[in-house]
């Protein structure tokens, strides 16, 4: 949370501190998130393991001090969509089905079936990044950007689709019972609110590179980034060890001010 308002109060203060100064550019973005939840690779967990990518919206303010024609510095305040989704192979906590489940009978950790899931985040999401910019003509330039960035987590909910039955093994060759019979095929058709069991702050590295076109105050671009996430998105390891990130694809224009 100090990281988060550390950036803030930069993203704030620093349009005041350097208004006199020649330089000073705003403007605002919109594209589409191709958000990625990453599990490391030792990871043991197929609780969160195997989210595919969903595409989502982004938008987001822009506010850029050019030094020179070479360098700058450029804050953010994106809306950022991110999450993922896995169709088939679920597994599920047995907790879930405790009532089911005879005193006395032993079970894995874990219980499994084949239905849907998503998993959909909302960040705002503020980055400091420094821009090094390179003419590629006299009315285009590349730019490559990058820097830290703090996120805080405004929604999260998760969607279950289908029916199935449930087996006690991933092999899925015996089914859950209970006093005797299987339980049969279960709807898992449900949409839940899951913020409280993720960890709403968020710290990381955000980058990309732009092809800008100016036309006298207006500069529009077309640029391709990335921010990777750092922190654990879940706060009980149980239910997964994932991580935030993925790809940003942008239209945008700034103006001098």
């Amino acid at each position: 949370m100090r990281i988060l308002w550390v950036v803030v109060c930069v993203v704030l203060i620093f349009p005041f501190c350097v208004q006199a100064q020649r330089g000073w550019h705003a403007g605002l973005k919109g594209g589409i998130s191709v958000p990625k939840l990453r599990a490391p690779s030792s990871s043991t967990n197929s609780y969160s393991d195997g989210f595919q990518t969903v595409v989502g919206p982004q938008a987001g303010l822009i506010a850029e001090y050019r030094f020179n024609s070479l360098f700058s510095l450029q804050s953010e305040f994106n809306y950022s969509t991110q999450g993922g989704e896995k169709n088939g192979d679920q597994r599920i906590r047995t907790t879930d089905f405790k009532a089911y489940i005879p005193v006395g009978v032993n079970l894995p950790q874990y219980l499994y079936g084949n239905f849907n899931n998503k998993i959909s985040l909302v960040y705002l999401e503020l980055p400091l990044m420094a821009k090094f910019s390179f003419p590629l003509s006299n009315k285009y330039r590349l730019a490559v950007y990058g820097g830290p960035y703090a996120g805080y987590l405004i929604k999260a909910e998760g969607e279950a689709s289908g029916k199935s039955k449930i087996y006690t093994d991933p092999q899925k060759t015996t089914e859950l019972k209970y006093n005797g019979f299987a339980l049969g095929e279960v709807d898992f058709t449900r949409k839940e609110d899951i913020i409280d069991q993720l960890s709403k702050n968020n710290f990381g590295l955000q980058g990309g590179t732009s092809i800008e076109y100016a036309t006298g105050r207006i500069n529009y671009f077309f640029a391709v980034g990335g921010n990777y996430g750092f922190k654990r998105l879940q706060k009980d390891p149980n239910f997964g060890n994932n991580k935030t990130g993925g790809l940003a694809i942008s239209l945008g224009l700034t103006t001098k001010l």
